[in-house]
């Protein structure tokens, strides 16, 4: 085996382990529990905070 196939080989691991997490990513994000669809009336108001100027 010489050096290049084995660089090759390294690159292709890399592929597929970037491939594997990204597909794991989007598995995650399509499977993910949706917000509420009141969700600005239920966020609690902070009476602290700074109005826009």
């Amino acid at each position: 085996m010489s050096t290049r196939d084995i660089f090759d080989y390294i690159i292709y691991g890399v592929i597929a382990v970037g491939s594997i997490l990204a597909v794991w990513r989007l598995y995650q994000d399509l499977t993910r529990p949706l917000p509420e669809e009141n969700w600005q009336t239920t966020q609690p108001i902070d009476p602290n905070r700074e109005q826009p100027k």
